[in-house]
């Protein structure tokens, strides 16, 4: 007998990637719209020198092995493998990314070169963010904090997709940030709204950063919100769609024994070093109590960040440093309020 057909026929690739596509432009509208508020300063220059002689450091680009993913990712820049429809472990975001810089450049290192940019544009966002809603002082040690930490040294030279979200991540809290103290309303929705979704459609955790976005909102309460409302719920809904095309094949990876994992995980804090000790672990801490203390509508919601990271990370039975990433930026933060206050 014949072999019955599939009760679902599966998605063309572009019928998975098009909410990126749609936030890409949106995101694009914004970030023109806000050219004039990207004004770097010759200390963020040198930041951004000193952070890429640490990665070019840690991980030597020329004896970079690519494996699992990156290895699937690299094939498809290379066009020996095809775009597929996807889902959480190889997501069309960068499945297009990686296809679409192939027919750009011929080297495989571009993927490397682009993670780093991503790396270098996150540290950036974060120094923008913290610049202006805590000061310059907190904005360049937080910076100063992500430059040296190994773990985000490490995924900004690796082409998995861990560190592009995390770089259009900061770049959506980014726009809030220039929302709030008064920038061009219009603009910073779009940039908010576009980056964020962008952000989830690379990498489904990424949604740990919607409630800080809605915290920052809604304890900033920002003016002319007929002008940036609109594109931010254009952006989440953007996003929403992402994350149902990748969750649609099957579950989201770690799924299982939830309860499990929890156990095991909840007390596993070895992804956050070198702060991973309970008595280090108090450093970042105190400079986060010291932040709530001094700018509370910006630390809170960043404490919340540290604790549902690891909450949701330690759920997942491959919990990994690639999922604390996500709250790096926080302790990073909290370094900063440490170092200002004592300066």
């Amino acid at each position: 007998m014949p072999a019955e057909p599939p009760l679902v026929a599966p998605l063309a690739p572009w019928l998975t990637v098009w909410p990126a596509a749609l936030a890409l432009v949106l995101a694009l509208w914004g970030a023109w719209g806000l050219r004039r508020e990207v004004k770097p300063d010759r200390s963020l220059w040198v930041l951004f020198a000193f952070a890429l002689g640490v990665r070019c450091l840690w991980i030597p680009v020329g004896a970079h092995v690519f494996d699992g993913h990156e290895a699937d990712y690299r094939d498809l820049f290379l066009g020996v493998r095809e775009l597929t429809r996807g889902g959480t472990l190889l997501v069309p975001a960068m499945q297009w990314t990686a296809w679409g810089l192939g027919k750009l450049v011929p080297w495989s290192s571009a993927l490397l070169a682009l993670a780093l940019g991503f790396g270098l544009l996150s540290i950036g966002a974060w120094v923008g963010v913290l610049s202006r809603l805590a000061g310059p002082r907190v904005g360049l040690v937080g910076g100063g904090v992500l430059a040296l930490w190994g773990t985000h040294a490490f995924w900004s030279s690796s082409a998995y997709n861990v560190v592009h979200p995390q770089a259009l991540g900061a770049v959506g809290l980014w726009a809030l940030a220039v929302l709030v103290r008064g920038g061009p309303a219009r603009a910073a929705g779009a940039l908010a709204g576009g980056a964020a979704a962008l952000a989830v459609s690379f990498r489904a955790d990424l949604v740990l950063l919607a409630p800080v976005g809605l915290w920052w909102l809604l304890a900033y309460r920002p003016p002319q919100w007929r002008e940036w409302l609109p594109p931010i719920l254009v952006g989440s809904a953007l996003g929403a769609a992402s994350l149902g095309l990748m969750l649609f094949p099957g579950e989201v990876p770690g799924a299982g024994e939830r309860g499990l994992s929890w156990l095991a995980n909840r007390g596993l804090f070895a992804y956050f070093a070198p702060f991973s000790s309970p008595l280090l672990l108090t450093v970042p801490a105190v400079g986060l109590w010291l932040g709530v203390r001094r700018w509370p509508q910006l630390f809170l919601p960043l404490v919340l960040l540290v604790l549902l990271v690891h909450g949701v990370g330690a759920t997942f039975d491959d919990y990994g440093f690639r999922h604390v990433l996500t709250a790096l930026p926080a302790l990073a933060a909290g370094l900063g309020a440490l170092a200002s206050v004592r300066w």
